[in-house]
């Protein structure tokens, strides 16, 4: 199919209802206007209904999981959860732990153990896109916006990052969500669903 630009993409891809028209939608490249903050500091009616718990849980749980057994807690009131506006509709349990998808492709909000996450972006977690032709590979790319493999891991070096985040976006709507892939040197469009089921917990 001929791709020429994101407008037509979009309704073609709407009137073969591989998409929905409405939706939370979002190219790769955007970037939100808000900074997120945490709830840090509760109201003086809050801390005298929850006191009496907190003595109970710090004393009889928390002290003893983090500087005895040397395990992480699953509720830790000391290290808050930085918020970021890259999550997307979470994908929910999978069997042994669960995980979750940012709307730029990435795989965030992992756990294997229930109550601890990982709320980082896991590099080696990536979709990549091959493409062969007479048996010959002519295309093969990892369906995420970086342009470069992260500082923070040693291998993946053959792998080839930075896919042009202006030619894929995100729509969501729960509890659905659709990541769009245009590749027009390839007249090719590839659409990723992702469907949580309401039986899971995320």
């Amino acid at each position: 199919m001929d791709v020429e630009s994101e407008e037509t993409a979009h309704e073609l891809l709407e009137k073969l209802n591989l998409i929905p028209q409405y939706g939370w939608k979002a190219r790769f490249d955007y970037q939100p206007e808000f900074t997120c903050r945490p709830f840090t500091i509760p109201r003086l009616s809050q801390i005298r209904d929850v006191v009496s718990m907190a003595v109970r849980y710090t004393f009889n749980y928390y002290l003893r999981k983090r500087f005895l057994e040397r395990r992480l807690p699953f509720l830790d009131p000391s290290r808050h959860v930085s918020w970021s506006p890259i999550y997307g509709v979470p994908m929910g349990g999978i069997g042994s732990g669960a995980i979750g998808r940012g709307f730029r492709g990435e795989f965030v909000r992992s756990s294997l153990i229930p109550g601890i996450y990982s709320y980082e972006p896991q590099p080696a977690d990536q979709f990549i896109l091959t493409l062969r032709q007479n048996g010959r590979t002519i295309y093969q790319q990892v369906l995420s916006p970086k342009s470069a493999m992260p500082s923070n891991v040693s291998g993946l070096r053959g792998w080839s990052w930075g896919f042009p985040a202006e030619s894929a976006y995100y729509i969501g709507l729960y509890p659905r969500a659709w990541t769009v892939f245009e590749l027009p040197q390839y007249q090719l469009l590839l659409v990723c669903q992702q469907v949580r089921s309401f039986g899971d917990t995320q």
